[in-house]
């Protein structure tokens, strides 16, 4: 059973100026801000006292999503998010839900 949403993925083009805006705008604050692989960066920011959900600033990368990946996320920055949801066990839930297990090994 899912049993609870944790992360909402925002595609963005660069990771700083809407982190500034997040942080000088609203009052959020920053949850994580990880640089790892090639360029790549794990940066989250949530409402401050926000501890269950928070916001992914994902900037595509091509080292993470390859070349033709990075290309086709950057197309979709502007268009909506993507969620995360939390699960005891993801395999268990989409084989129940009838999709495809294989994505996941």
């Amino acid at each position: 059973m899912i049993t609870k949403l944790v992360r909402v993925t925002i595609l963005v083009s660069d990771q700083d100026e809407p982190l500034n805006w997040y942080i000088e705008k609203l009052g959020f604050e920053k949850k994580a801000d990880t640089a790892f692989g090639s360029g790549a960066r794990w940066l989250t920011v949530a409402p401050k006292n926000q501890e269950e959900l928070e916001i992914v600033l994902q900037k595509p990368n091509i080292s993470l999503h390859g070349k033709k990946g990075a290309r086709e996320l950057m197309k979709r920055i502007g268009e909506g998010t993507t969620w995360v949801l939390e699960t005891d066990d993801c395999r268990k839930e989409v084989k129940e839900k009838g999709g495809l297990v294989e994505e996941f090994d």
